[in-house]
């Protein structure tokens, strides 16, 4: 049985939702596995969708129990991050207007704080950066 498997039968037997919740020592001490190779995979499963985390000191783990709930709606809760995500979160903000401004033309670092003043030398880096041929 893997590290990560232990971790997920603890939480599985051990937690049910984010009042009845674990943290990274308790975990660490029941399963005799030490604290940062507990935090590592704990941070892999929350980022797989497959643990919950509950924010607050110490930050508390649980595996969200429901008996309608498969593994397709449990990463759909999960929100989008990066570009591709920042055009959902614009639109249901209304912001629509700025990101077809942007995409017109083609500098989606124009309206950043700093592109033009403090951090210009940086933006101009990641422009490099991900305008190098081939791929970026």
């Amino acid at each position: 049985m893997t590290r990560r498997e232990k971790i997920l039968d603890y939480l599985d037997s051990q937690t049910e939702n984010a009042t009845k919740s674990a943290t990274t020592k308790q975990i660490a001490e029941a399963l005799g596995i030490l604290r940062p190779n507990v935090s590592k995979e704990l941070n892999q499963l929350v980022r797989e969708g497959r643990v919950e985390k509950k924010i607050g000191r110490p930050v508390r783990y649980f595996i969200f129990k429901t008996d309608n709930l498969d593994e397709t709606v449990a990463l759909e809760r999960k929100p989008n991050i990066g570009f591709a995500g920042s055009t959902a979160i614009a639109n249901d903000a209304g912001i629509d207007n700025e990101l077809s401004k942007m995409s017109e033309t083609g500098d989606v670092f124009a309206n950043m704080i700093g592109a033009h003043d403090s951090l210009k030398n940086q933006t101009e880096q990641a422009k490099a950066a991900l305008l190098y041929p081939p791929h970026g």
